[in-house]
């Protein structure tokens, strides 16, 4: 017969916070309201100072400022690299054209780091941590900063220099639509590990909030290319900065795999504004008119 201090529950976990067994013989303490009410208190206090305060999350918001700080790191760092012709179809920006950059790069990447975590305590001394046997922010910062002009060195190639995610391109030749589809498996296989993450450390509603936070992003985008695909005289083009952040958005797990998701995406994301520039997904079919007088 096992022991009753050894038995744990077959469908919970046990936590580093609970509290060890009772004996065998202990007397059956009956659960009060106060442990409640001090429960709800401590809740209220942690946001709350009086009835119409609020304690501003002041780490958060030096976690945000941190994680803008990377982007424009990034942006600068490939407009230096854009000098030297990575990639070589770099487009020159204005002064106008930056801030309209500046402006999507802020919106999305806020999102994005929303959805990563990289707001919250634990999850930034993760992506940051420095010091021990393990520093991950080393290999974090060095995965988003190389990953940009990586991908901006991939144009010097002829036979990858072809590859855009164009109606065109796949309309081309069987092989295009080849290249789509390793591109598509990659992109299910993160996409299906972090699912499986998400459903193995998680309870069933954390779970939930996952899965419907990401889908409703790619629904979104999903329905944005099916009108653009179906209307006349629109060209598609789905930028490499979109996907990038498709991809970096599952990324919000403690684990090499998703640190080093969340750093590439974030880096293709930022390198497709900074070398070109933050284009919708569509654009206008040109024909040439003949006039004749």
């Amino acid at each position: 017969v096992m022991d009753p201090t050894q038995r744990q529950s077959t469908w919970a976990r046990p936590s580093a916070f609970a509290a060890p067994p009772l004996p065998f013989n202990a007397p059956l303490q009956v659960e009060t309201e106060a442990p409640r009410d001090e429960a709800r208190q401590s809740f209220l206090d942690l946001g709350h100072d009086g009835r119409h305060g609020h304690r501003v999350p002041w780490r958060q918001y030096v976690s945000l400022a941190v994680w803008y700080l990377l982007l424009v790191m990034e942006y600068i760092v490939v407009r230096i690299v854009c000098q030297f012709d990575i990639p070589r179809d770099c487009k020159p920006h204005g002064d106008l054209d930056t801030i309209f950059d500046l402006q999507v790069m802020f919106m999305m990447g806020f999102m994005l780091a929303i959805l990563t975590g990289v707001h919250m305590p634990d999850r930034f001394a993760y992506l940051f941590c420095f010091k021990g046997p393990r520093p991950r922010g080393i290999a974090f910062l060095l995965v988003m900063v190389v990953s940009g002009p990586v991908w901006g060195s991939l144009d010097t190639i002829d036979s990858l220099s072809r590859i855009s995610f164009t109606s065109s391109f796949f309309e081309e030749s069987f092989v295009n639509v080849l290249i789509g589809l390793a591109f598509g498996a990659a992109a299910a296989f993160l996409l299906l590990w972090h699912f499986y993450c998400a459903f193995m450390h998680n309870q069933i509603s954390g779970f939930l909030a996952y899965t419907g936070s990401r889908l409703s992003i790619w629904i979104f985008y999903g329905v944005y290319l099916y009108i653009a695909a179906t209307t006349t005289n629109v060209e598609v083009h789905l930028h490499h900065y979109v996907i990038g952040f498709l991809i970096a958005i599952l990324a919000e797990f403690n684990h090499p795999i998703s640190l080093v998701v969340l750093a590439a995406g974030t880096g293709i994301f930022v390198q497709g504004i900074s070398a070109y520039h933050a284009d919708a997904l569509t654009e206008e079919k040109k024909h040439l008119l003949a006039l004749f007088f």
